[in-house]
């Protein structure tokens, strides 16, 4: 993963020597599989370089918020190796972006926990998953957390999985397209919320049909589940 994305010998050294080696690897290559651009995952090593080194990790306690905040202060070290003053406020600010979800991936990350609505099917489709689809643990991780991100977001309404509609599966990946996500990480959500669903079918979780395959437009799928 790292000699893909670093061709200089000195970079590739530095990223080598740093802590958490494997952990940074691991993660990156979840990035490139969710559909993450080259360029993106290659900022986001650049930048957990710098996380890996200046953040003092206890993986059996975790990381809050405030202990993140600090190591994204002080940036000499840096600057020297840049031959240049960085801007501190974008600096602290890329930090904490890379870091969090690096730290949420690992379980290392300590905050208030908020159960995710319909935990029970998640998990039984998981299962389902591992056992009658062979799945790797890197696509079914990938598959839960498009799945468990959309049943966050759908949960606010307090409305039953049968409820679920079109409209609603369509608005989060244009919220998460516009926001956040690559158009090819819009196009892994989909595939793994129409498992999810079609699964959901047999199970009777939900009523729906799948006329084909999706089309895209703009920065989503035009229409990715469709009510029976």
């Amino acid at each position: 993963m790292l000699e893909e994305l670093f061709r200089r010998r000195p970079a590739l050294a530095r990223q080598l020597d740093a802590p958490y080696l494997s952990e940074r690897v691991r993660y990156l290559g979840y990035c490139v599989e969710r559909g993450d651009a080259r360029a993106t995952v290659l900022c986001k090593a650049r930048e957990l370089l710098w996380v890996a080194r200046k953040l003092n990790i206890d993986c059996n306690v975790g990381v809050t918020v405030e202990q993140l905040e600090s190591a994204a202060r002080g940036w000499k070290d840096r600057e020297r190796i840049a031959g240049q003053k960085l801007d501190g406020r974008w600096t602290r600010t890329r930090f904490v972006q890379v870091a969090r979800p690096w730290l949420r991936y690992l379980g290392w990350w300590r905050e208030p926990h908020i159960p995710i609505p319909f935990q029970e099917q998640i998990e039984e489709y998981c299962y389902w998953m591992k056992e009658a689809r062979g799945l790797s643990a890197m696509t079914i991780d990938l598959y839960r957390r498009f799945v468990s991100e959309f049943l966050r977001w759908y949960g606010r309404n307090g409305r039953a999985l049968s409820q679920v509609r079109a409209i609603d599966i369509d608005r989060h990946l244009a919220e998460a397209g516009a926001s956040r996500w690559s158009r090819r990480s819009v196009h892994s959500a989909a595939g793994a919320l129409r498992s999810f669903f079609r699964y959901g079918a047999t199970r009777g979780w939900c009523r729906l049909s799948w006329p084909g395959p999706f089309k895209d437009h703009a920065s989503t799928p035009k229409r990715v589940y469709r009510p029976g």
